[in-house]
């Protein structure tokens, strides 16, 4: 018991330390403190991320790193997880690794990066990668006189391989990589952007109908709204319920358990609306039994109130208008 506490409590200054780190490089962060335990993630980068901070990858379970993906895919967000392991191996500092479709350092990375040093290496499926400047690359090797195949040659590699090398479609893995920086210097070495939501590469449409499926056969209320032409998906670990898209309109859905205490009620949809304000997401409060309470609190946070029992049909009402 006493070991798991430990782990909360460094957890959670972890949290704050990288969130002050991030105001005071500039940003704007919320910090997520609904559920209690178990959060699928902790910080959130105004238009950019959503960070997940952990002691090990493997305290996010699958649901976890669901949530993750499916908020990142609705609000157009990059996901990280700043963790100091990976099942229970420790992540080497200086490398991007990747665990379910997300991006994962750990802290003196994350720092690092803030500082404006350059995060050039990648793991991918078991292999490593250097992230090149495409176009250094080809103003060097045209400075060199070298055609593509004259540098294919040099390094061992395909012509095509080159190509897509200054195109921007392929890096060179770490003995390449290492190649090119003999012949043209680090110069050639770009950096990757670890809050960049337009270096996270993802079909995201195609990313949350993949997870709205799956979430159709597990859940009730979210197989009637995919039912109507939405696509939506359930949350576990955080504060809003659901996410999803409706012709190209992303929405929020905070689901009022009326069996709670009126307090718990309002910190949840507090907590859920940090979404709506840092991603500028559409945001509902579905429920039945909603005291005064906490419906002023609700059009303090300008969310809608929709019946639970017309939810479907009542989402699409709303988001057309």
């Amino acid at each position: 018991m006493k070991n798991g506490s430990d782990k909360t409590i460094s957890v959670e200054k972890r949290a704050l330390l990288i969130s002050k780190i991030l105001r005071e490089k500039g940003f704007e962060t919320e910090i997520i403190r609904y559920p209690k335990e178990k959060r699928s993630l902790d910080i959130l980068v105004k238009d950019l991320s959503l960070v997940k901070v952990a002691e090990d990858t493997k305290d996010l379970n699958h649901k976890g790193f669901r949530d993750l993906l499916a908020i990142s895919a609705s609000t157009k967000a990059s996901p990280l997880m700043i963790s100091e392991k990976i099942e229970d191996e420790h992540i080497e500092s200086g490398i991007i690794f990747e665990k379910n479709g997300v991006r994962v350092v750990n802290l003196e990375t994350f720092i690092a990066y803030l500082n404006g040093e350059k995060i050039s290496i990648y793991e991918w499926r078991g292999s490593f990668y250097i992230k090149i400047d495409h176009k250094k690359l080809r103003e060097m090797r045209e400075k060199a006189r070298m055609s593509l195949g004259d540098l294919a040659e040099r390094l061992g590699v395909s012509r095509k391989s080159v190509y897509e090398y200054e195109r921007d479609l392929m890096d060179p893995d770490i003995d390449h990589g290492e190649r090119l920086i003999d012949l043209f210097g680090e110069e050639i070495v770009g950096s990757i952007d670890l809050l960049s939501k337009t270096e996270y590469e993802i079909d995201r449409l195609k990313l949350i109908k993949r997870l709205a499926k799956i979430s159709s056969a597990e859940d009730k209320i979210v197989n009637k709204i995919n039912r109507e032409g939405l696509s939506a998906v359930r949350l576990y670990r955080t504060a809003p319920d659901i996410v999803g898209v409706f012709e190209e309109e992303s929405f929020m859905i905070v689901i009022d358990d009326h069996r709670k205490a009126v307090e718990e009620r309002i910190q949840k949809i507090n907590e859920a609306m940090k979404f709506s304000k840092s991603f500028r997401i559409r945001s509902f409060i579905a429920g039945k039994d909603l005291n005064e309470e906490i419906i002023r609190d609700i059009k303090e946070s300008r969310a809608e109130i929709i019946s639970l029992d017309r939810l479907e049909r009542e989402l699409k009402e709303f988001i057309r208008r």
